[in-house]
C-alpha cells in the first residue's frame, strides 16, 4: 500500500479534500475510516457524498449500521461497525455491495470486517493534532485507488 499524510487545519479543509475524493468515485471503491469517536469520520463521508453530487443529507449510521445515498452515477453505501459485536451478521450483504460496479463502500470502525473484503481500498485514519479542530490524516491506498488522492 501507498501511504500519504495529510494534515486538515479546518471543517472546511476537511470537506474540501473529501469533495475531492467523492468527485473522482468511479463505483466499486472501498474507503475505510478509522479513528476515534468525534475524529470527524462522519463528516469526512458527507464531504465525500456532496462531492460525488448527491442532494443526500448524511448523519451517522451508528444505530441502523448502514445508509445508503444515491448520486447521479452511484450508490453510496454508508457503514458504522461500531456498536456490531458479530461479522457475520453484516458480512453477506457487505460482500453483495462491494461486488456492485456502481456501489462505493464507506466504512467507519472497519477492523471486524476485513476478512470479508478482498478488493482494492483504502483506508483514511483520522488523528487529533494539538489543536482540537486540526486532524492528521495517514491515508494508505492500493495503487489501482491512485486516482482518488492524487
Amino acid at each position: 500500500m501507498i501511504t500519504k499524510s495529510v494534515d486538515i487545519n479546518s471543517l472546511q479543509d476537511s470537506l474540501s479534500l473529501a469533495q475531492k475524493i467523492g468527485a473522482k468515485l468511479k463505483g466499486g471503491e472501498i474507503i475505510e475510516l478509522v479513528g476515534d469517536l468525534g475524529s470527524g469520520k462522519t463528516t469526512f463521508v458527507s464531504g465525500i457524498v456532496l462531492g460525488a453530487k448527491s442532494d443526500d443529507i448524511v448523519s451517522s449510521p451508528s444505530f441502523v449500521i448502514s445508509k445508503k445515498y444515491k448520486t447521479p452515477k452511484l450508490e453510496i453505501y454508508h457503514f458504522d461497525f461500531y456498536r456490531l459485536d458479530k461479522s457475520d451478521l453484516i458480512g453477506h450483504e457487505l460482500r453483495d455491495i462491494v461486488d456492485q460496479d456502481n456501489a462505493v463502500a464507506l466504512i467507519e470502525w472497519p477492523g471486524m470486517i476485513d476478512s470479508f473484503i478482498n478488493k482494492n481500498k483504502m483506508i483514511i485514519e483520522f488523528s487529533y493534532l494539538e489543536d482540537i479542530n486540526k486532524r492528521h490524516l495517514k491515508i494508505k491506498y492500493d495503487k489501482a485507488l491512485g486516482y482518488l488522492i492524487n
